[in-house]
């Protein structure tokens, strides 16, 4: 995805919430769309190139643009989700912003209109 992109997103059922969905909430009055990577109590590592889930599954998705040479943990809150961009190099995410609390999140993006693509 790159700004300026259409996207179609769709009303959901938080309870399904899953790791790698793309998701839009309300931060500081407007729409950000990230990855989610931590859903509620998770404690998330990312490690290099890798991002593990409570430090014995690591998410089935390359975040090859992100190389961190440091470990960064996020500990997600019990009603709340962490995210992170796909350019997650210069991206405003949970590594800055902490947990998204779960009532911010608008929609699921399920299509990407100006690139023909499913998310």
């Amino acid at each position: 995805m790159r700004h300026g992109d259409y996207l179609l997103g769709v009303n959901f059922n938080k309870k399904q919430l899953q790791y790698c969905n793309v998701v839009a909430f309300n931060y500081n009055s407007k729409l950000i769309v990230k990855r989610l990577i931590g859903l509620p109590g998770d404690q998330v590592n990312i490690v290099g190139e890798d991002i593990w889930i409570n430090n014995n599954y690591k998410l089935p998705m390359n975040f090859s643009q992100f190389k961190s040479k440091e470990s960064i943990e996020i500990i997600t809150a019990h009603d709340s989700v962490s995210v992170l961009g796909d350019n997650s190099n210069n991206s405003l995410d949970s590594r800055k912003i902490g947990s998204i609390p779960i009532e911010d999140i608008k929609f699921r993006i399920i299509f990407n209109i100006s690139r023909f693509r499913v998310i």
